[in-house]
């Protein structure tokens, strides 16, 4: 007996929301021509057209989100890189001015006692 891998929940509930747009899309009339003609060209009647239709809206829908999810994870990492930069930058200020302050002190005669 064969058993279907169950998705796990998260992606399920992505292709709930997915089907929702669609859904949504459809009852507002729009209809993306390109699609729909593929869908046409695609099937033998209406309804394969329109469940071939169904299918590749959810696809771009995909690739859609997909690319804003990529987009967002570079934009985070980028802002993590920035501030890694900004506080290797201000751990080496520190490092330069304790380093000016201890020749000072090594000057005055004082001595540097660190934490």
């Amino acid at each position: 007996m064969f058993f279907k891998k169950k998705k796990p929940t998260a992606e399920l509930a992505n292709e709930e929301f997915i089907f929702e747009r669609v859904a949504n899309e459809m009852k507002a009339g729009v209809r993306r021509e390109g699609l729909w003609v593929k869908a046409i060209a695609n099937s033998k009647d209406e309804y394969g057209a329109k469940s071939l239709y169904i299918q590749y809206v959810a696809d771009v829908m995909r690739q859609d989100l997909a690319g804003q999810l990529a987009e967002m994870e570079r934009a985070d990492a980028l802002k993590r890189k920035q501030e890694e930069e900004a506080q290797y930058q201000r751990e080496q200020e520190e490092k330069e001015r304790i380093k000016k302050l201890k020749k000072h002190l090594k000057h005055t005669g004082a001595k540097y006692v660190s934490k």
